[in-house]
Parts: structure tokens; sequence; C-alpha cells
């Protein structure tokens, strides 16, 4: 280029598509996670209630009821009132703003708390299917470490050891591009695990619960900008991590594959998240809308279907 040529400058603006690959990924992996946790648990509900009407006899003359057989029992569903699930959110509430002014300490420990919970869930998970394989039968001596005791099998040790290193493998490459698919893996685990375990009474609660973390999503979300200093979201910058280099492992997520070289001024992130409460709350509802179907035989699971059909998860 010479002096005197003429120059043409041209200001670019990225296109910014509201439809990416990824997101169609995020979404089969939360409607595959809140599907079969709510189809598991559900299927876990009615076994319970079945065994529970047959174990169930009536004391001629009293019009009483005792149990027979003198083995404790898993609960149908769980012993929550109104109150409880009001401090439920509550206690939600005080975590957030714990996370979101000593996130660099607290980050950690969720970290940790992962681990452990994402390990057990793995091994509760694949459970069903290793227990399916006719060798490693042989059992171990009966052992009693703390509140652990009892005796496991040569494949319920390796399957411990495969679930364990998955979390420990995590934590060590966390860092690593390639680490989100192990995160994702663990995270399906989790909330696969705890709409199995977490089962809700009745409607009324769903309702309740479903409501109070609808103000909750509201105002952490959309109030607390305009209350705040910075004028920025304290959910937003707690999922984010702030101006911290660690990230709270309770999302899923999805490298945005259609960034473009030309995109990397853009505003969107390098990563599409979905929390696990957009999974696990709804997946509540249809747990206990998939058992109702069992229960009372409805055609076709017809509530069950019409609610997986209508996930729409929020990213």
């Amino acid at each position: 280029m010479e002096s005197g040529d003429e120059v043409t400058v041209g200001m670019y603006s990225p296109v910014i598509t509201p439809f990416t690959p990824s997101l169609v990924i995020i979404w089969v992996m939360a409607l595959f996670t809140v599907a079969l946790g709510s189809f598991w648990s559900g299927k876990v509900r009615h076994k319970l209630y079945l065994n529970e009407r047959e174990t169930i006899v009536r004391v001629p003359g009293e019009g009483e009821q005792e149990s027979v057989g003198g083995m404790p029992q898993e609960e149908t569903s769980m012993h929550v009132s109104p109150f409880s699930i009001v401090g439920f959110v509550i206690l939600m509430c005080l975590m957030l703003l714990s996370l979101y002014y000593f996130y660099q300490y607290l980050v950690y420990v969720i970290m940790a708390m992962f681990c452990i919970a994402s390990s057990m869930a793995v091994f509760s998970c694949l459970h069903p299917l290793v227990s399916r394989i006719p060798c490693g039968t042989c059992r171990t001596p009966y052992f009693n470490i703390y509140l652990v005791r009892g005796t496991l099998e040569l494949r319920q040790i390796l399957l411990l050891v495969f679930a364990v290193s998955m979390a420990i493998l995590w934590v060590v490459m966390r860092k690593q591009p390639w680490a989100w698919i192990l995160q994702d893996t663990l995270g399906i685990a989790f909330c696969i695990n705890v709409l199995r375990m977490v089962r809700l009474p009745n409607l009324k609660i769903c309702t309740i619960l479903l409501s109070g973390l609808l103000v909750y999503d509201i105002f952490f979300v959309f109030i607390t900008p305009l209350i705040t200093a910075d004028r920025k979201s304290i959910m937003v910058e707690v999922a984010k991590g702030g101006a911290s280099h660690e990230q709270l492992p309770i999302v899923l997520k999805v490298p945005n594959f259609a960034k473009e070289i030309t995109q990397v001024c853009s505003s969107i992130e390098d990563y599409n998240l979905l929390g696990f409460g957009d999974i696990l709350v709804p997946g509540l509802l249809i747990s206990f809308a998939f058992s109702f179907d069992l229960q009372v035989g409805t055609p076709r699971y017809v509530y069950y279907v019409v609610n997986v059909i209508g996930l729409r998860p929020r990213t």
C-alpha cells in the first residue's frame, strides 16, 4: 500500500443466531435426564406402594393395620410439610447469597460435595446393570468402618472404583477443553439419582415447591440487578463464577460449536449452561405425574408423556 491509495474501512457486526447445535445437545441431555429419572422414580414409588399394600394386614375386630415381616421398608414418598418446603426455599436463598459473597472459598466445598454425590450417583445408576453380570460375585469378609458396614461383591468394588475414578479424573482435568463431557456425565447421573430418591408426597407439595422456586428464580435473576451495586444478577454471577477462575459444577455445559473466528469479540459465551435446578424441579413434578399414572392406571401414561413433551429447558 502506497501513500495516497484509497482505503475502505467497514464495521463488522457478527451475526448472533438464536439457534446453535450446542442448544440441541444440551436440550437432548436434559430431556433424557428428566425422562429417565422421573420414569425410574415412578417405577420405584409404584413398586414400594404395591409392596406396602401386600405387607399390610387388617387386625380382626379393631379396624387397625399393622405391617408384617418386621423389616423396615423404604418410604414411598418423603414426609414433608408446606412449612418445610418454605424453609427449604429460604435455605436456598441463604446458600446463594453465601456463594455470592464467599464464592472463592465455597466453590471448593461445592466441588467436593459434587464429587462425593456424583460418585454415589454413578454407582447407583450403573448398579442394576452391573448386578446382571454373572461373574465377580465373590464377596469380601464382613466389615464395619464407621457408618459403612456389610459385605461387597467383587463387581460392586470394581464399580465403586470406576465411579470414584470418574470424579477424581474430573477434578484433575476440569480445566481441559474436553472436561465438559465428564462433568455432564457426572451431572446427568447425579440428577437421575436425585429424581430416583426424592419423591414428593402429593400435588400440593409439588405446587408449593415449584411456586417458591419460581419466586426465588425471578428475584435472583431479574430483581437483584436493580438493587446490587454493580447492577448484575446474583444468580448469573454465581453461575458464571464472577472474577474467579473456578466454576460451580452444578450445571450441564456444552461448548458453543457454532462460534466462528470472526465472532471472538462477540458477547456469546464459550459454553451454553443449564443448571441442575432446571432439570430437577420439573423432574420432581413429572416423577409424581408418572407415579400417579401407574397408581391410577391412566391410558398410555398420559400425564407423564404430556409433561415430558412439554419440556423446554431454559439456557
